[in-house]
């Protein structure tokens, strides 16, 4: 019992999307790649329902449920989204579908966007963060580094301080976020991500 797709104002909200077929919802199965192709050309298929491209989409949210699958199915999203593309995080999960390896959902605009900082990387179809009307959307970042990969408060400092610089590039600070999402590879870590976290958001964005 949901939608695909809803629209408010500029911004188009997508539900979660799997490898379904448009035609009668029935899972197709396969490798990632071949999912991944299924989820985007569905999700073209509803852009085009309010007149959007491909070029229109502003942020995405990947899960895929192993770390294996990040490659292929990079290799196959990049293919969408060879330019300009939207600001992404990535994270590995369980999914309900059957069959599921991946599943994509997104947020399109019809206000013209722009893109904010370097890539993140050459071989990464993922901006740093984008602009469109009076918000700004940011890729998800992970905190480690070289020297700090047992060393949990180390990392999520190292993620503020990444979120920090784009705010800043976007000439805004942590006071203008107003909604984000933080993925732990376990609950116990909870916590301690929370001790720093309320140290920056009084009072917390949502999360």
């Amino acid at each position: 019992p949901y939608s695909y797709i809803v629209r408010a104002n500029d911004l188009v909200f997508f539900s979660g999307l799997l490898s379904r077929r448009g035609t009668d919802d029935t899972t197709v199965p396969g490798p990632v790649g071949t999912q991944v192709k299924m989820i985007l050309e569905n999700a073209g298929t509803l852009l085009k329902t309010v007149g959007l491209t491909y070029r229109d989409v502003v942020s995405a949210r990947v899960f895929i449920i192993d770390d294996s699958y990040f490659e292929p199915m990079n290799d196959e999203y990049q293919t969408y989204f060879s330019t300009e593309p939207p600001a992404r995080a990535t994270a590995v999960t369980a999914l309900m579908g059957p069959d599921a390896k991946v599943e994509i959902s997104f947020v399109a605009s019809t206000s013209p966007k722009q893109v904010i900082g370097p890539v993140v990387a050459p071989s990464l179809p993922v901006s740093t963060a984008i602009r469109v009307g009076p918000r700004v959307f940011l890729s998800g970042v992970v905190g480690n580094t070289d020297t700090n990969s047992k060393d949990l408060d180390a990392q999520t400092r190292e993620v503020f301080a990444r979120v920090s610089r784009t705010l800043d590039l976007a000439g805004l600070t942590f006071a203008d976020v107003v909604d984000n999402t933080m993925y732990m590879t376990d609950v116990w870590q909870r916590d301690a991500v929370d001790r720093i976290y309320g140290g920056i958001f009084r009072p917390p964005a949502s999360s």
